[in-house]
């Protein structure tokens, strides 16, 4: 710049002419003139691109990599410059450096990403029009242990009110559970709902073409809202839940939240949920809470009943009287052994369903390898097999476990037949209920009663009603009164007598 305020200095002030300055300077008379001519910017242009004789030959190489790269759906598959000059190197014998070819991937990359570069429209939603879904994975301490769990969130783009759930899985049943409390938080149901293409939601079929999951189908036609699925690869058109994202976890996650179990973290999240209707919807003078009354007015009404959100499967019971799901498996009834069953499965529970009755119903289980046993399932089978009782995993895995253990070997040398009583103690549980055994168990092994009889006398107290209360005769004035008779011995002498 110093030179070119001389040159400009010399020509105008001193009127120094332009072969006169280029021969002092050194310059050719074209340079001198176009810096007295222009008003700048001045900088240093390329008539003719440099030679670079280490990249040069290598260059169509790398643009037909990357241009087959540009075209690969799974970015996992796709070069890095580092692959890229181990590829040169082992193919081509190159002998440049790897920085060389980092720089040259960048600038091919840089020229062939500026033609698609998009550019994207503002957009405005009308009340009721639009909600938005999507699943966030933040991680959270639960129980003192690091645990990466999966959030629903769902959010209205007119109000921006936002809801969120979290569950261990991110399957039908959770998304159901958590479009279900949406729709109550909110108050109704928009018109069209926006998601990615999860199998859940979505099932891809040949050629890129796309279905709608049958079980969501008959989910939206009970609530009666419309389909939107964004293109494959650009989760960006559902902007509005995406930008929540990053919010959610700078706000709602960092740090990072300790709770005890999914029930209290819900109840964080759902706190979380009222506190953001007080922030501002940009670009308006409402808060979300004051948008979201509006909204209100324009949703459609909650139907009388919410659909069942569980999702639905077939298994077969074993030979064990174990129904295998999700690498889990449960216990049903003995005489549902080898039989066919239909697992209705929700987020917290599983039901176990033979011939539209219910026959077993369990917590869910996400612990993979996994078993889950009642006891009562067991009681026909182990009132006929009770020597096995010691060693069976269903008595084992119970709570009354430690109790029949002890009375087993409180029998033993007590009785002649140990297992003739603790048969007859599981016909007792399968009678009156594992729970009230139980208890009565614990009674008599504390009063050292061990025997059947001891136990079902124990039962009987526990079942028994208590005796009613004597009549007061104060509150009974039209009942006759009976004066007490009294007995002698003797009379009891003379009936002897007599015989």
């Amino acid at each position: 710049m110093d030179r070119i305020q001389d040159i400009r200095s010399r020509y105008f002030r001193e009127g120094e002419s332009i072969r006169q300055i280029a021969r002092e300077l050194g310059m050719s008379r074209r340079t001198v003139r176009r810096y007295i001519r222009s008003d700048g910017p001045w900088r240093y242009t390329l008539t003719k691109p440099r030679p670079r004789p280490v990249t040069d030959p290598i260059t169509p190489l790398v643009r037909r990599i990357i241009e087959q790269d540009l075209a690969l759906r799974n970015r996992k598959q796709r070069h890095t410059a580092r692959r890229i000059y181990e590829r040169l190197v082992e193919e081509h014998g190159f002998q440049g450096s790897e920085r060389s070819v980092r720089r040259l991937v960048a600038a091919i990359k840089e020229e062939l990403l500026a033609s698609r570069k998009e550019v994207f429209l503002p957009l405005a939603f009308d009340y009721g029009q639009v909600f938005e879904a999507d699943w966030l994975e933040p991680e959270v301490e639960m129980a003192g242990q690091l645990v990466k769990v999966k959030v629903l969130v769902a959010r209205l783009r007119a109000s921006r009110a936002a809801f969120l759930k979290a569950y261990p899985t991110a399957g039908q049943e959770a998304l159901f559970d958590g479009l279900i409390g949406a729709f109550h938080f909110w108050q109704g149901i928009p018109a069209t709902g926006r998601f990615d293409n999860p199998r859940t939601v979505a099932v891809f079929l040949k050629k890129g073409a796309r279905e709608e999951n049958e079980r969501f189908g008959q989910f939206r036609a009970h609530y009666g809202f419309s389909l939107s699925l964004c293109t494959p690869g650009r989760a960006h058109e559902k902007g509005s839940v995406e930008n929540l994202a990053g919010f959610v976890e700078r706000h709602f996650f960092t740090p990072v939240p300790q709770v005890k179990d999914y029930d209290e973290l819900n109840e964080y999240l759902k706190k979380k949920c009222e506190a953001y209707l007080a922030y501002p919807v940009p670009d308006s003078s409402l808060t979300v809470g004051e948008a979201l009354e509006e909204e209100r007015r324009h949703l459609m009404p909650l139907p009388a009943k919410d659909f069942d959100p569980a999702r639905v499967v077939f298994a077969r019971a074993d030979t064990k009287s174990l129904v295998r799901y999700d690498s889990h498996r449960y216990s049903v009834p003995v005489e549902y052994a080898r039989s066919n069953l239909m697992l209705k499965v929700y987020v917290d529970r599983i039901e176990f369903w033979h011939g539209g009755t219910m026959v077993a119903v369990h917590r869910r289980s996400y612990v993979k390898g996994g078993e889950t046993y009642e006891l009562a399932h067991y009681l026909p089978l182990l009132a006929l097999k009770p020597g096995a009782i010691p060693l069976a995993r269903p008595v084992r895995a119970s709570e009354v476990a430690p109790v029949i253990e002890q009375f087993r070997r409180g029998l033993e040398g007590r009785v002649d037949r140990p297992a003739k009583d603790l048969a007859r103690i599981m016909e007792l549980m399968r009678r009156h209920g594992v729970e009230v055994v139980g208890q009565a168990l614990k009674i008599a092994v504390r009063r050292g009663c061990f025997s059947y009889d001891a136990v079902a006398l124990i039962v009987n107290s526990l079942l028994e009603d208590p005796l009613p209360a004597p009549l007061s005769a104060d509150k009974h004035p039209h009942l006759p009164q009976i004066p007490p008779v009294r007995v002698e011995l003797q009379d009891y002498d003379a009936l002897l007598d007599r015989r």
